[in-house]
C-alpha cells in the first residue's frame, strides 16, 4: 500500500489556492487515493492527459484546478465511482444557481 500524497503547492507570490473549491478538489483527490480507489500513478496519468488535451485543443482556457477536477471526474467515471449523468446534472444545477445568484443587470 502506497501512502504517498501530492504535496500542497507552494508559491511565495500568490496564495496556494485561488478559491476554496480548489482546496476541496485537492483534498478530494488525496482522500480518494488514500482510500485506494485509484493509485497515484493512475491519478497522475489522468491529470497529465487532461493538461495535455487542454494545451492541444484550447490552451489557456482552463485553470490548473479546472483541469484537476476534469481529470478527477474522468478517472472516477472510468472506475465506475461516478455516473456521467450525475456529473452533467450537478454542472447544470451549479450553473442554474450561479445564474440566479448573479443575474446580469442591463442598464
Amino acid at each position: 500500500m502506497n501512502n504517498a500524497s501530492f504535496e500542497l503547492p507552494i508559491d511565495s507570490e500568490e496564495p496556494v489556492f485561488q478559491a476554496p473549491w480548489e482546496a476541496h478538489a485537492f483534498a478530494i483527490v488525496n482522500q480518494l487515493a488514500a482510500a485506494n480507489h485509484y493509485s497515484w500513478a493512475e491519478w497522475t496519468n489522468y491529470l497529465v492527459n487532461e493538461i495535455s488535451a487542454v494545451e492541444r485543443e484550447a490552451p489557456g482556457t482552463k485553470t490548473y484546478y479546472e483541469q484537476w477536477v476534469a481529470a478527477c471526474e474522468k478517472l472516477l467515471i472510468e472506475k465506475g465511482l461516478l455516473e456521467p449523468e450525475a456529473v452533467q446534472q450537478k454542472i447544470s444545477e451549479l450553473q442554474s444557481t450561479q445564474a440566479t445568484e448573479h443575474p446580469h443587470h442591463h442598464d
